[in-house]
């Protein structure tokens, strides 16, 4: 950490100061915040930060990455016969405040188990949800992983588990076309839903203490502190209109197409969080597992897995991802829109780098 080899990253940020001068000029106002890791061959020459988590920053798509690993993760270890990344499921919720007709009333039942996009037989798969989230960023693919994860299972897996201590995932992202809404409660999933040996199985938060069996309690100290001092972002902010109205104490303009400006700062509190650091370690420990020994995170990983082999006396030691895991996810991460054959997207509405967490 810190200057690194000649400063490389303060010469960088220094040559865009020309061209972007409100960015480089006034960086706590545009919260520019950079961490540059140089590796060769199998280990790490240096780190270098500029501002790392001096204040929040919304992580937007980045923190998908984390659930899909989370859902592969505990997919393997959950060991349920017949339940792979390609097999079919069914997503069986209840909605508050809806009969089975749609009208007003008590909770009604709604089942999710088709994909569109899923050009084979239109089966809902986890592998399929993933090759969406990375393909173009689906929310509703993500939202859909999330719920077979759980909120809880998700934040012992990277906080408990892997040592990550600054992660807060603990919501939808906006998707009105695909996937679960707020105010839908998943209730199981079913695998090979229609089949004659069709089964629900246990997931969500149900899976939550998998991930800890055979592991030593982690001790107070790995209860990190918020690692943010303040959540509000901005002066003013839009909301949609029906979401919008005295948010925080302003007062509301109303805009076209149903939506209405808050003349006060936006109040991140309950969005999700990560840290800049955390996010490139947690990359790291994905892509180049070899390389994560060099993040405190890699050695709180390698320390527990030892801890389990030896409680449980198993033969070898476990990785976050199987080797084909990582392959297919490494795939999946590095392609583009434009060269999926299934799910296939129109390259007038997903150009060829529409969306790419691997750079």
């Amino acid at each position: 950490s810190g200057e690194g080899e000649g400063g490389r990253l303060a010469r960088a940020l220094a040559s865009l100061r020309g061209r972007h001068p409100y960015v480089t000029g006034r960086p706590e106002r545009a919260r520019l915040q950079a961490v540059l890791t140089a590796c060769e061959a199998d280990r790490v020459l240096w780190r270098e930060t500029y501002r790392c988590d001096a204040e929040y920053f919304y992580p937007a798509s980045t923190v998908k990455l984390c659930v899909a690993v989370a859902a592969l993760h505990v997919l393997r270890r959950a060991k349920v016969a017949g339940l792979g990344i390609t097999t079919p499921l069914a997503f069986h919720y209840s909605q508050a405040g809806r009969d089975s007709g749609g009208s007003r009333g008590g909770p009604a039942s709604v089942q999710l188990k088709a994909d569109e996009t899923n050009r084979k037989d239109g089966a809902l798969t986890l592998g399929h949800l993933i090759r969406n989230v990375f393909l173009v960023s689906s929310n509703g693919a993500f939202n859909l992983l999330l719920d077979f994860v759980g909120r809880a299972t998700l934040d012992r897996f990277l906080r408990r588990c892997l040592g990550f201590a600054h992660f807060r995932i603990p919501d939808y992202f906006e998707d009105k076309e695909f996937g679960p809404t707020r105010g839908m409660r998943l209730l199981g999933v079913e695998v090979a839903p229609g089949a004659a040996d069709s089964v629900g199985v246990k997931c969500g938060d149900d899976f939550a203490g998998l991930l800890l069996e055979g592991l030593d309690e982690p001790s107070s100290e790995e209860d990190a502190g918020p690692l943010f001092e303040s959540f509000f972002v901005g002066e003013k902010h839009i909301e949609a209109l029906e979401e919008g109205e005295g948010e925080g104490g302003g007062t509301g303009e109303v805009l076209d197409g149903g939506r209405v400006l808050i003349h006060s700062p936006k109040d991140f509190s309950q969005k999700h969080r990560a840290s800049l650091v955390e996010l490139q370690d947690f990359l790291m420990l994905v892509t180049r597992p070899d390389l994560a020994a060099a993040s405190p995170c890699g050695a709180t990983w390698r320390h527990r897995r030892r801890r389990r082999r030896q409680m449980m006396e198993e033969e070898e030691e476990e990785d976050v991802l199987s080797f084909s895991d990582r392959m297919f996810l490494l795939d999946v991460m590095a392609m583009k829109p434009t060269d999926s054959s299934n799910p296939r997207y129109s390259p007038r509405d997903y150009c060829s780098d529409w969306n790419k967490f691997f750079l």
